[in-house]
């Protein structure tokens, strides 16, 4: 189950480009050095650098971080990420089979194949209680001289609690955790997680919901939060930036009514300038940021 999640949502194919002409071709011939186009909302097929202009990146699924990252022109790019901006294209640095998230989908490979130690403890155990019991059930027939008793004996000694409690156990636990985004290295690392008594995070962000929520909002004198809010959820109500999500979710948490944006433009990791109810904002990046025709710039 881990597996396959993980591989459904693998790239098949890339847009490798030569000269003018942009061809689709399996991910497997992409190689060093080739030019790949990364299309709008697609997963990065290979490692690369960013060539040209900056590309906007969902890095979630990789780092957990809910915030979209610009990386721009010669900067690294892992395969598995999203593309969360405009197209941009990406200089290959290694195969598909060498990179990043070929690299996830191996290690989860080892997991579902690698056994724990109480999965292999179980097969040890297995491995002479089966004989046993098959002898133990033809005496049992043998002396009674009925084969129902021979039966009854296999039927009670059965071991399938004992061959199959465990792994499924493992097997549910690895993918229950894939689910929630954690990807465990192995069945021995996850039954050792049941005895740990201390957690230690390796750096800030490491524990994320994996998408941004709206805190509070501060405002500059002559604004209440309300009103901000109301404007810079009206600009992003059509935006498909993960930040205008999280702000939209807290202006129709609050009850507020929104207004459908007009004369919207949006840059790739520079936000929203957009017609609200007869007023200009322009909700940026980061910071955030309203400007009026009245000039002020509450921030």
């Amino acid at each position: 189950m881990t597996l396959t999640a993980l591989l459904s949502r693998a790239p098949r194919t890339a847009r490798r480009r030569v000269g003018d002409e942009v061809t689709i071709v399996p991910i497997a011939e992409v190689v060093v050095g080739d030019l790949v186009v990364v299309g709008p909302g697609e997963v990065v097929p290979v490692d690369g650098r960013v060539e040209g202009g900056a590309a906007v990146l969902d890095e979630s699924a990789l780092t957990g971080e809910p915030l979209q990252v610009e990386r721009a022109a010669g900067e690294p790019v892992r395969s598995g990420v999203v593309n969360a901006g405009s197209a941009f294209e990406l200089r290959a640095s290694a195969t598909a089979a060498d990179s990043t998230y070929a690299g996830i989908v191996r290690l989860a490979r080892q997991a579902s194949a690698q056994g724990a130690p109480l999965v292999r403890l179980a097969d040890r155990y297995a491995a002479w209680f089966l004989p046993f019991t098959l002898v133990v059930a033809a005496g049992a027939g043998v002396l009674s001289g009925s084969a129902v008793r021979a039966v009854a004996v296999l039927v009670v000694a059965t071991p399938c609690p004992l061959l199959l409690a465990a792994p499924v156990a493992i097997v549910s636990g690895l993918a229950r955790a894939s689910r929630l985004g954690v990807v465990v290295r192995d069945g021995a690392a996850l039954e050792n997680l049941g005895r740990a008594t201390t957690l230690v995070m390796d750096k800030t962000g490491t524990l994320t919901v994996g998408h941004p929520a709206v805190l509070d909002v501060l405002t500059a004198p002559g604004w209440t939060g309300t009103e901000v809010l109301r404007l810079a959820a009206s600009a992003d109500v059509l935006s498909p930036r993960v930040l205008a999500e999280a702000v939209v979710a807290e202006a129709r948490a609050r009850g507020l009514d929104l207004t459908v944006p007009t004369d919207v433009v949006e840059g790739p990791g520079r936000g929203v300038t957009a017609d609200v109810g007869g007023r200009r904002v322009e909700v940026a990046g980061c910071p955030m940021r309203w400007r009026t025709p009245a000039g002020r710039a509450p921030r």
